[in-house]
């Protein structure tokens, strides 16, 4: 599937969240997200980025909660709110 929405969108690389510790360690959730990326640039041939994705649910939240999205769609809403400041947060970093 990705690769199909890969050759779908000609994406010239892939960004997924580091989940950093507050400390700045790692642990295994990091290591498992850097052995996806390497496997996905293997496999897709393009760049994979890592991107520090501390507070990014927190802030995902704080920003749906006053948009006038309902406290019951907050939840399933977070995840997608929070990929796309991931990716707003790699861009600036460019």
């Amino acid at each position: 599937m990705l690769s199909e929405l890969r050759g779908n969108f000609d994406a010239q690389g892939i960004v997924i969240g580091l989940p950093i510790k507050m400390d700045g360690t790692e642990g295994p959730a990091a290591l498992e997200a850097r052995r996806i990326a390497r496997n996905l640039e293997l496999t897709l041939r393009v760049p994979v980025f890592l991107q520090d994705e501390r507070l990014t649910s927190f802030e995902a939240k704080q920003n749906l909660s006053p948009s006038g999205v309902a406290a019951t769609q907050v939840t399933g809403r977070l995840d997608s709110e929070a990929a796309a400041l991931i990716l707003r947060d790699f861009i600036s970093s460019l």
